[in-house]
């Protein structure tokens, strides 16, 4: 044996912490999989299930990143390991490395045992960060994007657009824009209503509608979303709101508003109480506006060059006090030449606006504040609060409140910087956890934050209140700090113009705001975010999940033609398919009715004749005449594939047809050269076929023989193929119905013979073999629903699936899929998978990925995989693996380790210290465990005797212990042992009893007793016998009594310790019968230590 495996001898106890016992299993688990690598760690160590390495990776963490499945298994059930363990390289949980090395079947194991997504580790990075961090690089979102709504909140003036008043805790996705496949490119939420833009310029609003603000040309409530009617003629490219109303900015530059006009926030000459649709500003008609901006009591609208405000002056709109800015008016203190205008915000008591130039103005108590310049890494700037003149409208404003102005600037690089009012500075904002993410969006409000950062995870914030310490030195340096602004020395809040002391502050961590982030779950693809000013309702677009799934199914070519025409040349005079048989000169052809009733006017009168006069010919034959064997069959080809032999370069007409053609053309006229008669035979033998074609009905082949050019009798060129063949109306020609199916539910479906057989197997085998099938012409009962039948039967006539136009049912295309795959109809599965890879969805891809799995839908099923793999963060906390078997996961995990790129280079190899095959496969030989069956047996039974109460109590005699001893049974063992007493009758005393090779230290090794079957009390039955659960009961007290009775004394120097109850049933038993207590000698016990 080799010297890793661990001796007998080896003392080591269940709570044994051997860093050498750790390494040993950890270097195994890297070896091997299955029972036996199981069998193996449970001889290193009896404490394998915990020990652990120098690095703190215990079997789990090991078992987890190898994939290790029964091994894990084992561990979580069995030894009831903690899930959420974590190593001390770098604080990892069995999740974290599970989804690190792309093991999806032991991490779906882990969530189903409990682990903890929002466990972090040494670097604060959840096992969902992990699998973010992997995402395919290809993978990019951004609101160009198609883009799904999510909305969440208290929704107590159906702000949120669902079609109940609820609450909802979490973000949900919008039903209504799922619904309609519309793309959402912003939204606005306000106290009363909300907002929705498309990406098409179309514009959805909902709430109460009081004064006109939802543009419906009403005031009723919208429950969901409805499109602004007014507006469609508009393109829309930007929205806008306050509390009581709304702005709309067109593509070409128009701005609209609608509702409440009390503070002239509408902007509309002359001023009208309120306006129930939207209607164009003309004060701007012939300004191109390219921003727009609305708060409470003002709106704010900007150029490139220029900003207008107007509604309410109470400090905000940048005018002079006392000064009305009932339509727009320019901001003359914000005018600058060499500098454009590229974002304009607003928040109740302020107008923000940002330049080109990264120059910041903020509008606030009649004054255009410069708060920062030279910035340009500014990505976006946010507002809130801001003090307004109560003088302005005392009536109004002192029910607002005071609210201290914030204006929150978003850098470029990620980072957050807060400017407020009383100080007067920049303060930089960090993020509580250890990592701090690079932030992409950021919405503030009273109350709360909203934050996207750059990989697309959504957050919610809030600040972490901060005590400020304002020493002398600090006040005297704030001081000249505003000195230095008011002369124009202090224009960067990044610290340019500042001392070094002052720069060193703005950089220390203590002297930042903190904002406390949360997860917020479902969102892992956020591209943009919104809520209303208080925070209680807020707003996420994310890029949708299948944007960037590249494995799309495909639909193989159409194979219609080559059926039939297989049907038409595998027809001969045995089959019982055709129906009709023409006579050409010496030649039969045999044809179908209603194929050359659907394709030629000629023949569908010659049947419909028939029929009326019901008259046939002998057998069917009709005769052709005047039409050579060879142009008919060309035809009778063109019927059925919409080509033929004519039109393809470099075919040959037969001799016999030449020779005819040229002695007709001979006959016209007489030419000298055999140029000018190959060209005069050419010509004749296109007529001729032309002529047939019209006979026939067939204007089609006369055109395209328009284009066939011939020469020696060979055809040289030819016209441009179509793309698609013209299908067949199972409804017309009803006459020639000669089949027809009964569905499940009663509905009848009539169809013709000839086009099930050419189109699919299973009815060529019905229909052209000697069944039973074959020999009915009426009606076949089909065990299958009218709906799928009949798309079946469609499909074998049109070669396409009108029914899945617009079809958004799954289960209903779920059953077309089995009923394809039964029916062997490749084409029409492949088109069933087209359309249900558009319907897949974060909920339901694990469903169909299994579905596609069981039914061998392949191109569906490497969909699936792909979105679940791109998607896989969103798919893990949803818990949507837990609908996938073992087999689909063994298949997802090895996708997803050849998807992601860096995949390829975690592989944990073997150990070079590790085990080899030959000793852990010995050590398994030797100490086996038990199989994954007996192990769930064992876990069951256990479970069941830990819930059973105790019903009786039996007392028991032994030779190793006192006389007098209470045992206790379950009733379970009891009834075991019933059933066990033939076969402990055969027991031989003379057999040794086994000891085991691992011992305990901590108990004493005694000598053992020979075993006898008086110490049975079941002996006396013989091998046949079974006693009864009274019986047994009966004896047991008989023998008791015997015993008790015999040895009363009252010398002995050594008893057992008797518990209480036992001292009272020996009480109660003593005052009948007089108990004599043996001598007992004291027992020899050997030292375990020898």
């Amino acid at each position: 044996m080799s010297s890793c495996l661990v001796s007998s001898e080896t003392e080591c106890l269940s709570k044994c912490r051997s860093l050498v016992h750790g390494t040993k299993i950890v270097s195994a688990l890297t070896r091997r999989h299955g029972i036996e690598l199981l069998a193996y760690i449970r001889y290193i160590c009896s404490n394998y299930a915990h020990v652990s390495d120098k690095l703190g990776r215990n079997a789990l963490h090991m078992a987890a990143s190898c994939g290790q499945k029964k091994v894990l298994e084992w561990l979580l059930e069995r030894d009831h390991c903690d899930p959420n363990v974590k190593d001390l390289e770098s604080g990892w949980t069995p999740l974290h490395r599970s989804l690190y090395y792309g093991q999806l079947t032991t991490a779906k194991i882990l969530i189903d045992n409990g682990a903890n997504f929002q466990m972090r580790d040494n670097g604060g990075h959840t096992p969902l960060d992990l699998v973010v961090f992997d995402r395919v690089p290809y993978v990019e979102y951004s609101l160009t994007n198609q883009c799904e709504v999510y909305v969440w909140g208290c929704n107590s003036n159906f702000n949120l657009g669902l079609q109940q008043q609820q609450s909802r805790a979490s973000p949900e996705i919008h039903d209504l824009f799922k619904r309609e496949k519309l793309s959402v490119k912003q939204v606005v939420m306000c106290k009363y209503h909300t907002l929705f833009l498309s990406h098409n310029g179309r514009v959805f609003s909902c709430g109460h509608g009081r004064g006109g603000r939802l543009g419906e040309e009403c005031e009723n409530t919208l429950i969901v979303p409805k499109e602004i009617k007014s507006l469609s003629i508009e393109n829309c490219v930007q929205i806008a709101a306050g509390t009581d109303h709304s702005v709309f900015l067109t593509e070409n530059g128009t701005v609209w508003t609608c509702g409440d006009n009390s503070y002239h926030q509408l902007g509309h000459v002359p001023p009208p109480e309120r306006s129930l649709y939207p209607k164009q500003i003309r004060s701007l008609k012939k300004i191109a506006i390219i921003g727009v901006a609305a708060s409470r009591f003002h709106t704010a609208v900007c150029t490139k060059d220029a900003v207008f405000t107007f509604g309410l002056n109470a400090g905000q709109l940048g005018f002079l006090k006392g000064e009305e800015a009932i339509a727009p008016r320019q901001v003359s203190s914000i005018n600058y030449r060499d500098a454009s205008v590229v974002q304009v915000c607003t928040s109740d008591g302020a107008t923000v606006c940002v330049t080109n130039k990264g120059d910041i103005f903020a509008l606030i108590k009649y004054q255009c504040k410069k708060i920062a310049s030279k910035q340009l890494n500014i990505s976006s700037v946010s507002a809130i609060g801001g003090q307004l003149d109560f003088k302005a409208k005392s009536d109004v404003l002192k029910d607002t409140g005071v609210m201290e102005l914030k204006i929150f600037i978003l850098t470029k690089a990620g980072t957050i910087v807060l400017w407020e009012e009383t100080s007067g500075q920049f303060t930089r904002c960090l993020v509580s956890a250890k990592s701090q993410p690079v932030i992409s969006t950021f919405w503030p409000s009273k109350s709360c934050f909203v934050v996207l950062t750059n990989d697309g995870q959504g957050y919610l914030g809030s600040m972490k209140s901060r005590v400020r310490k304002i020493s002398s030195s600090v006040s005297g340096e704030a001081v000249n700090v505003k000195k230095e602004r008011k002369f124009g020395k202090q224009d960067s809040f990044t610290g340019s113009g500042l001392s070094s002391q002052t720069i060193f502050k703005f950089f220390e961590k203590e002297a930042c705001d903190v904002i406390e982030l949360e997860r917020l779950p479902g969102i892992h693809r956020g591209v943009f975010a919104t809520c209303d000013p208080e925070g209680t309702n807020f707003a996420i677009l994310q890029a949708r999940p299948a944007r960037s799934v590249c494995e799309q199914p495909e639909i193989n070519e159409s194979v219609l033609s080559q059926n039939l025409l297989q049907l038409l040349e595998t027809s001969d005079a045995f089959d019982t398919i055709h129906d009709v048989i023409f006579q050409v000169s010496n030649e039969q052809f045999r044809a179908h009715k209603y194929i050359l009733s659907c394709r030629s006017e000629y023949f569908s009168r010659l049947f419909l004749g028939q029929l009326a006069k019901k008259s046939l010919s002998v057998n069917n034959v009709i005769t052709i005449n005047d039409v050579h064997p060879e142009i008919f069959r060309q035809v009778l080809k063109y019927i059925y594939t919409d080509s033929c032999d004519f039109f393809q370069i470099g075919y040959q007409f037969p001799n016999a047809l030449i020779y005819q053609w040229e002695k007709q053309s001979k006959g016209e006229k007489k030419y000298s050269k055999e140029k000018d008669m190959d060209k005069i035979m050419s010509i004749y033998a296109i007529k001729q076929i032309q002529e047939a074609a019209k006979k026939f009905g067939l204007n089609s082949l006369v055109k395209k023989m328009e284009s066939v050019v011939m020469c020696n009798g060979k055809i040289i060129q030819v016209p441009t193929k179509t793309k698609n063949m013209k299908t067949f109306d199972r409804n017309k020609n009803p006459h020639l119905y000669d089949v027809g199916f009964i569905c499940e539910d009663g509905k009848k479906i009539d169809c013709h013979k000839c086009i099930l057989v050419a189109r699919l197997e299973y009815f060529y085998n019905m229909f052209a073999n000697p069944w039973i099938e074959s020999s009915v012409s009426g009606n076949l009962h089909f065990p299958i629903a009218s709906s799928l039948m009949e798309l079946v039967i469609d499909y074998l006539y049109t070669d396409n699936a009108l029914h899945f136009q617009d079809c958004d049912n799954i289960d209903f295309l779920s059953k077309a899929i089995v009923i394809s795959e039964q029916l062997m109809i490749d084409r029409l599965k492949e088109i069933c998978e087209c359309f249900m890879a558009d319907l897949i969805t974060l909920k339901n891809s694990t469903e169909l990925l299994e579905f596609a799995y069981t039914y061998n839908a392949k191109q569906l099923q490497a969909t699936c995989m792909e979105f679940i793999c791109l998607n896989l963060a969103a798919i893990l906390d949803n818990k949507s693996l837990a609908n996938c078997s073992d087999e689909v996961l063994d298949l997802l995990t090895k996708y997803y380790r050849k998807l992601v790129p860096a995949m390829d280079n975690r592989y944990i190899t073997p150990y070079f210290d590790s085990p080899t095959e030959e000793e852990i496969k010995a050590v398994a030989d030797r100490h086996p465990v038990l199989s994954d069956d007996e192990l769930i047996d064992v876990k069951v039974n256990a479970g069941k005797k830990q819930k059973m109460k105790k019903k009786s109590r039996v007392h028991r005699i032994s030779q190793s212990h006192s006389p007098v001893q209470q045992i206790e049974l379950d009733f379970d063992e009891i009834k075991e042992l019933q059933t066990r007493v033939p076969q402990m009758s055969e027991i031989k005393v003379s057999e040794p009893i086994v000891i085991p090779e691992r011992l305990d230290a901590e108990s004493p090794i005694l000598s053992p007793p020979t075993p006898s079957l008086d110490a049975f009390p079941w002996h006396k039955a013989s091998s046949g016998q079974s006693l009864d659960l009274k019986e047994i009961m009966d004896q047991q007290k008989k023998e008791e009594k015997k015993i008790l009775g015999k040895n009363k004394t009252s010398d002995f120097r050594l008893t057992n310790k008797l518990s209480q109850k036992q001292r009272k049933k020996l009480s109660a038993i003593g005052n009948e019968v007089e108990v004599p207590i043996q001598k007992m000698t004291k027992p020899i016990i050997s030292n375990p230590c020898k």
